[in-house]
């Protein structure tokens, strides 16, 4: 009965998982989840981030573990972040980070992830400015 979605299946493990380039993306027209968040700790170092930003980091961290913020911008709608991931090195952990934001995007009002090389913004990526090895940078509207 699972095999059917097994090629879906590894998809999103490959993409999600940080070992190859990042390419999850959304559709136009998704719609947020309807479920309340759960309360979750705040993620050291982000008390100048916005409370929208400070939710998808937070909800980063108890998604992904090991979320440490290098920096925030923007008048604290964007951060400059760095994921540990077990398994991962620091570049796939940041790939799988990116991944996982754009996976929530719709839900917590992500407006952009930048990864390595990679930018994503409406709901596309595309080449963009290099992001230094190991971090990524998420946006909130």
């Amino acid at each position: 009965a699972y095999a059917k979605w097994e090629p879906q299946a590894t998809t999103l493990a490959r993409g999600l998982g940080g070992s190859v380039t990042v390419e999850v993306g959304c559709r136009e027209g998704a719609e947020a989840p309807t479920a309340n968040a759960p309360e979750r700790a705040a993620v050291p170092d982000a008390e100048t981030a916005s409370a929208a930003l400070v939710t998808v980091l937070s909800a980063a961290q108890a998604e992904l573990g090991g979320v440490s913020v290098v920096g925030v911008s923007d008048g604290g709608g964007s951060a400059t972040v760095r994921a540990s991931v077990p398994g991962l090195n620091d570049d796939a952990a940041a790939r799988a980070l990116a991944a996982w934001a754009v996976a929530h995007g719709t839900g917590m009002n992500v407006t952009s992830v930048a990864v390595q090389d990679r930018h994503w913004t409406d709901r596309a990526w595309e080449a963009g400015p290099t992001v230094a090895d190991g971090e990524a940078e998420i946006t909130v509207g």
